[in-house]
């Protein structure tokens, strides 16, 4: 299986008028990916009423919404609402249907939880409350979702994102990529656009390869920086290539082991490549994300965060540790529990 890779659409929240905007912005995606009417529906009464949950007891946030298709013909908008507020004292009193708020629709999170395909929230105190949602087109495929959460979004004040990132299922291969177009705006979305379309037709054939062959087409771009992460479910090994400053990181109950990658530009200076292999413990967390996040964070400071769904830990680094002065792209994956 593969997933086709996108952008995440910011919508920032500083009050419930912001939930306006977000309803706005998620019928347009539902719309862009062929939405059927019940679907859309759906899509847009959970991301209003979770944005104006943001507004009223978070003191504000973001909310991220990502389209996504598969090659099995399914669709989907995940969603991430993120705000940096007290966190909820009494979880399961939210969840509880009715419990709102003046000038909601009083659903509560318990029904946006069922009208959404996939739902799951981490709040503490102190540290806010990150709810994931994804909504899928006709309800199909749920079992076919890989544990996979991505964040990808431009630079503030820039249009398009030079970040990107590939998904491929091959068997009991699992190959991901991070890529980092140089600098940002045009420039960098056409070289990460142009990397992202070498892996999805050459992702099978070894990252050692998949690199040289992005370096050949780079060429005409002013190149990137890329990472390659293919995870064998048999031998439970990741082999790991890198060229450039894209960090990868396994996050398992035995530490945290950081993934090497060796210094260069695809398509422009790119030396020698080389594949390394490591240990995939079970339950372990892959984590890759751009220069545009801060590489000090800490997955520890979080209690649990490890039991969630991986695109909690993606949203959770962006929030804390994003650079506002690049493009930012986290991605997180785990097998299935």
């Amino acid at each position: 299986m593969e997933i086709s890779a996108s952008e995440s659409k910011l919508v920032t929240i500083t009050d419930v008028s912001g939930a306006g905007e977000a309803r706005r912005v998620a019928s347009r995606l539902a719309d862009e990916y062929g939405f059927s009417e019940t679907s859309k529906g759906e899509l847009a009464i959970v991301v209003t009423e979770a944005a104006r949950n943001v507004a009223i007891h978070g003191q504000g946030g973001q909310v991220l919404l990502r389209p996504w298709r598969n090659s099995e013909g399914g669709s989907g908008v995940e969603v991430l609402v993120i705000d940096s507020g007290p966190g909820m004292a009494n979880v399961a009193n939210s969840m509880r249907d009715g419990v709102s708020t003046a000038d909601t629709p009083g659903t509560g999170l318990g029904a946006i939880s069922r009208m959404s395909s996939f739902f799951e929230m981490y709040t503490a105190a102190g540290k806010g409350t990150l709810l994931y949602l994804n909504v899928l087109n006709g309800h199909n495929h749920r079992e076919r979702l890989p544990r996979l959460g991505v964040v990808s979004v431009a630079k503030p004040g820039e249009s398009e994102c030079g970040d990107g990132w590939g998904f491929v299922q091959d068997g009991p291969r699992t190959i991901l990529m991070v890529v980092d177009g140089l600098g940002h705006g045009a420039g960098a979305r056409e070289a990460s656009a142009d990397a992202a379309e070498v892996f999805r037709k050459y992702a099978t054939l070894g990252s050692d390869r998949v690199l040289r062959k992005m370096h050949d087409s780079l060429r005409k771009t002013r190149g990137a920086a890329v990472s390659i992460a293919e995870l064998d479910a048999i031998s439970r090994t990741i082999k790991y290539s890198g060229v450039g400053n894209i960090q990868g990181v396994i996050v398992s109950d035995n530490g945290v082991q950081r993934l090497v990658s060796h210094t260069g530009t695809v398509g422009f200076v790119m030396g020698r490549t080389q594949e390394f292999t490591y240990a995939w413990p079970p339950s372990s967390l892959l984590i890759m994300h751009s220069d545009g996040i801060d590489t000090r964070w800490d997955l520890e400071r979080y209690r649990g965060i490890r039991a969630k769904h991986p695109a909690i830990a993606a949203g959770m680094i962006y929030r804390d540790h994003r650079r506002t002065r690049d493009d930012a792209t986290v991605l997180a994956y785990a097998e299935q529990q």
